[in-house]
């Protein structure tokens, strides 16, 4: 196993390495974090599809509702 450093990030066999992208579980390998993991509430998320004429929402009111979508996931 090659193990490079570089200005880009860090390389494992000469290919970039991000840690969210290993398959869990290997080999009692995983990823752990202090962060406390929250579930979204789904019936709360698909609450922004209930705005009166959502079909015809234009560019900039699609994203303010994919906006609205994303806080309540957070």
């Amino acid at each position: 196993m090659k193990i490079g450093f570089s200005k880009d990030g860090l390389k494992l066999n000469q290919k970039d390495f991000n840690p969210l992208n290993i398959p869990l579980p290997i080999k009692g390998i995983g990823i752990e974090s202090d962060i406390p993991a929250k579930q979204p509430d789904a019936a709360e998320i698909l609450s922004v599809f209930q705005r009166p004429n959502i079909r015809k929402a234009n560019r900039l009111q699609g994203i303010e509702i994919l906006k609205s979508m994303l806080e309540k996931v957070r």
